[in-house]
C-alpha cells in the first residue's frame, strides 16, 4: 500500500520538482504551420520535419498528464467501489481494466517526459513544487490513490473468490507491474 503512495507522490514530484522544462526543441504548445498533410507530404523532408513537430507540440505537459492520471485513478476507485460480491466483480472487472489501461498510459507519458527533461537549478525546482497549483494536483493525485488502495482492498474483502482478478485488474496500471511471488 505504501509503496503505491510513494509511486503517485514521485510520479508527481518528478514532473514538477525534477524540472518542468524540456529540452530545447521539445517545447510543447500548439504547432504553428501547416496543417494540410498533403502539403506537408509534398514538401519533402519539410513535410516530415513539421509532422514530427506537430507531434512534438501536440504532447501534453506533466500538469496535463497529472490530470489523466488523477481521472484514471477516480474512475478506478469508482469501479472498485462498485464490488459487493463476485458477481458484481465480474460485471465491473472489464470496467477496471480499461480504467487501469487509461492509468498506465499516463504514467508511460510521465515517465517518458521525465527522461526528455531537462536538469534545472535547485531554486527553480523547489519554486515549482511551491507552485500552489502544483501542490493542489500532488495532493489531490495523494487522496486519490489511497481511495483507490483502501476501495481495492474492500473489493478483494467483498469478493474473496476475485481477488486476483481484481489485484491483476489495479496492476494494469503500473508502469512496471509487481511480480507475484
Amino acid at each position: 500500500m505504501r509503496r503505491r503512495i510513494r509511486l503517485a507522490i514521485a510520479i508527481l514530484m518528478v514532473a514538477c520538482l525534477g524540472g518542468c522544462q524540456l529540452k530545447p526543441g521539445t517545447g510543447s504548445g500548439v504547432a504553428v504551420g501547416t496543417t494540410s498533410t498533403t502539403k506537408a507530404r509534398s514538401s519533402g523532408e519539410a513535410g516530415v520535419g513539421v509532422a514530427l513537430a506537430a507531434k512534438v507540440a501536440a504532447r501534453p505537459g506533466p500538469m496535463e498528464i497529472s490530470r489523466e492520471q488523477l481521472r484514471a485513478l477516480e474512475e478506478m476507485t469508482a469501479a472498485l467501489e462498485r464490488i459487493k460480491d463476485d458477481a458484481t466483480a465480474d460485471a465491473v472487472l472489464p470496467e477496471l481494466r480499461k480504467a487501469a489501461t487509461r492509468l498506465r498510459a499516463a504514467n508511460e507519458q510521465m515517465e517518458a517526459l521525465q527522461k526528455e527533461m531537462s536538469d534545472t537549478d535547485r531554486d527553480a525546482a523547489q519554486a515549482r513544487f511551491n507552485d500552489p497549483e502544483v501542490q493542489e494536483q500532488l495532493n489531490k493525485v495523494i487522496d486519490a490513490s489511497a481511495r483507490r488502495m483502501h476501495a481495492s482492498l474492500d473489493a478483494q474483502i467483498n469478493a474473496p473468490g476475485r481477488r486476483k482478478q481484481i489485484q491483476d485488474a489495479c496492476a494494469i496500471g503500473n508502469v512496471r507491474p509487481p511480480k507475484h511471488r
